[in-house]
């Protein structure tokens, strides 16, 4: 495996992870283009792990804050997370298998084409959301962005678009729907995480290039998904959201014509 590749591949995860443009359909398309295909669940995951620290520094204050406040005995974000968790928690544990199988092998990514143009109507639907002033999200919301979340354990279908989306229509304001989006993101990435190397460290032999490559896909990603944030924070916002639904379309029909 050339690291080269993998430095690629944590460029692209990093840089899809936040934008609404799913970054699982866009390692997939990278693998099947560098032809890699072994151990597709573990780089995903290592390239996710890249992302989930970047979200753990760019939102840290936020976290501590958090944290402050449910040591002063407000758990109702605290709460919410926990709720918006169980819809993709529960998905995982029953589909686990199923998903690993026939979602992450690259000899078989028609599916692939369909997920991204509902992807593109879903993001495109934000174009008409006006209104949207909240900034607490209530227990409904969580489980209701939850579910939206567990969709997006499917590549194709982007977690950050589709669970920002819902909070846009259930009133809450861009800021504090990709907040919540992005925390809400934690919990899920540790576990899918923990339960894949684990099970990686059980079934495969030890091998130093492909161990660094994973290493160098991880940092890449890193600072590559922090980047992403910055971007989406501070440039795109959420009149500009639904700009992502044409580049999404587009990959769709690419997809349709060319795999």
């Amino acid at each position: 495996m050339e690291y080269i590749e993998f430095i690629l591949l944590g460029i692209l995860q990093g840089l899809t992870e936040f934008l609404p443009i799913s970054s699982s359909g866009h390692i997939l398309m990278g693998r099947k283009f560098f032809n890699i295909s072994g151990n597709g669940l573990l780089i995903e995951i290592v390239l996710h792990l890249g992302t989930l620290l970047s979200i753990l520094v760019f939102w840290y204050k936020d976290i501590i804050n958090e944290f402050k406040s449910f040591l002063g005995g407000n758990k109702k974000f605290l709460y919410s997370i926990i709720i918006g968790t169980i819809p993709a928690a529960t998905v995982g544990l029953l589909l686990n298998d199923f998903i690993k199988t026939t979602f992450f092998n690259i000899e078989s990514m028609n599916y692939l084409a369909l997920n991204y143009i509902l992807l593109a109507i879903v993001i495109f639907s934000s174009k008409f959301i006006i209104g949207n002033d909240k900034k607490e999200v209530i227990y409904k919301y969580a489980l209701l962005i939850g579910l939206a979340q567990s969709v997006a354990i499917l590549p194709g279908f982007s977690r950050s678009g589709l669970t920002i989306v819902m909070a846009m229509w259930l009133g809450l304001t861009f800021k504090s729907a990709a907040k919540f989006s992005f925390l809400l993101a934690i919990p899920i990435l540790i576990f899918a995480s923990i339960d894949s190397i684990y099970e990686y460290a059980l079934n495969q032999t030890y091998n130093t290039d492909f161990e660094f490559s994973l290493m160098l896909g991880f940092f890449v990603s890193f600072f590559s998904g922090y980047l992403s944030l910055v971007l989406l924070k501070n440039v795109i916002g959420g009149k500009k959201f639904w700009y992502f639904s044409i580049y999404c379309l587009l990959i769709g029909v690419i997809l349709f014509y060319g795999i």
